[in-house]
């Protein structure tokens, strides 16, 4: 009896430490993901840890079998990790990076199991998103008017830096949406819309720009539905379009006040593309061009599998010498875009790689999107939504990142998307919405 009493205590105490493990990832992982350097990696270990935990307890439970929109992307995401290992990452079959991305994509099921075995409160997501968002903010302004930077780059790079925050401030705003009620957290909310949008402004990441454009037009769609959709139990029309009015107001108010470095940022870009006329690509739009034509001529030689990381330098160092490129796409192992990166290392099957990572989770967070449409009174639908809404955006957001940048290339590209892909198709498992809404969450 003493000895049954024991193992019942040790797995109470086990699954106390995994909840607490789980609920700090879901919060970390976001809001220390600009704050610190590879802040994202706490959260994720949090994560990793409670999954070894609840390993067995979600074994033991008959409950082995993983949501097909999370085990879909999982696949999707292992097969893609196999081809930046066999094709661009490993090469000579030394490069530790390879290794190191191969693990961590390995490792990633781990996280699944945490978040559907503990089923974290949705809410700490947001929170996290929003921390993540002001603190971002907070290290724009610093670096720039304290520090004398030119650009805010965080610890990482200056397009990382304004892509990632344009993301958590979208998941902020979008979680404003759904977990309104209460003036604290409606100010909150803003507080990390604001943060955001000075850090994508103070980063001078024009890509970031036109990309938030693009965002603030689907967010407004997306939630500026007929009342019976979105509202919420507390909610009414006017308190409903408080939010999208706020962003639109904020993103102009931002706007004319960071014009200046707004307008410089773009008379450089068209100086470079007039430079670039003039057969000058040292410039930073310049070299992007030439590696895009490079990349999609390679792609096109070798259109099957492509030439793989060492072919690709070889060739290209064959075409500056005879004079058929520029100089300039020597400074990068990359083609500063996803797609023509992989279209011309991996051939064809890199593209459709590419395509179900980003394309997987997007459907199905675009199914489960929709079929909230209608139930979003239940508490518990809103939960749903707001998750597949911000799968949506951060799948449509890395398409865009990925167009004048190889986003994947960099480690907080690639952790940031897997992880929280993860955790927003996790949270859709995390609730057990009523009627005619269980079998599509089910089966999803």
């Amino acid at each position: 009896m003493l000895l049954k009493d024991r193992r019942a205590s040790d797995v109470v105490g086990r699954e106390r430490i995994a909840q607490a493990l789980v609920s700090t990832g879901v919060f970390a992982t976001p809001a220390l993901s600009l704050a610190l350097p590879s802040g994202y990696s706490l959260g994720i270990l949090c994560l990793l840890l409670a999954g070894l935990l609840g390993l067995p307890d979600y074994i033991s439970r008959s409950r082995t079998t993983i949501p097909a929109a999370v085990l879909h992307f999982l696949l999707a995401a292992w097969w893609m990790v196999c081809v930046w290992f066999f094709r661009i990452d490993n090469v000579g079959w030394n490069h530790v990076e390879g290794y190191e991305r191969l693990l961590k994509y390995a490792l990633s099921p781990l996280a699944a199991v945490a978040l559907l075995t503990f089923r974290p409160p949705p809410q700490l997501a947001w929170y996290g998103c929003t921390v993540g968002a002001i603190l971002a903010g907070a290290t724009a302004i610093t670096q720039v008017h304290i520090l004398g930077y030119e650009r805010a780059n965080g610890h990482t790079n200056a397009i990382q830096f304004g892509n990632l925050a344009l993301l958590l401030s979208l998941w902020s705003a979008v979680g404003l949406h759904y977990f309104r009620g209460r003036t604290f957290r409606t100010l909150w909310g803003f507080l990390g819309m604001i943060g955001g949008s000075a850090a994508i402004f103070l980063s001078g990441t024009r890509s970031a720009w036109w990309i938030t454009a693009l965002a603030v037009l689907v967010y407004l769609w997306a939630t500026l539905r007929p009342r019976h959709a979105d509202a919420g139990p507390r909610g009414t029309g006017t308190y409903r379009a408080l939010g999208p009015i706020f962003i639109v107001l904020v993103s102009g108010a931002i706007t004319v006040l960071m014009w200046q470095p707004i307008t410089n940022r773009i008379s450089e870009g068209l100086r470079d593309l007039q430079l670039y006329h003039d057969n000058n690509t040292d410039t930073s739009l310049g070299h992007r061009l030439a590696h895009w034509k490079l990349a999609w001529r390679l792609g096109y030689e070798q259109p099957l599998l492509g030439w793989g990381q060492q072919g690709y330098e070889k060739r290209k160092a064959e075409l500056v010498s005879t004079n058929e490129a520029p100089s300039t796409v020597l400074r990068f192992r990359h083609a500063h875009s996803d797609v023509l990166d992989l279209w011309a290392k991996a051939g064809l099957v890199g593209v459709v790689s590419y395509c179900l990572l980003l394309g997987t989770p997007l459907w199905y967070s675009l199914r489960l999107w929709r079929a909230q449409r209608t139930h979003c009174t239940d508490p518990d639908a809103l939960v749903i939504r707001y998750a597949a809404l911000c799968g949506t955006v951060t799948v449509l957001c890395y398409v865009g990142f990925g167009l004048t940048q190889t986003f994947f290339a960099h480690n907080n590209g690639n952790m940031m998307y897997l992880y929280m892909t993860i955790l927003w198709l996790c949270l859709v498992f995390g609730v057990r919405p009523q009627n005619n809404q269980t079998r599509l969450v089910k089966h999803a």
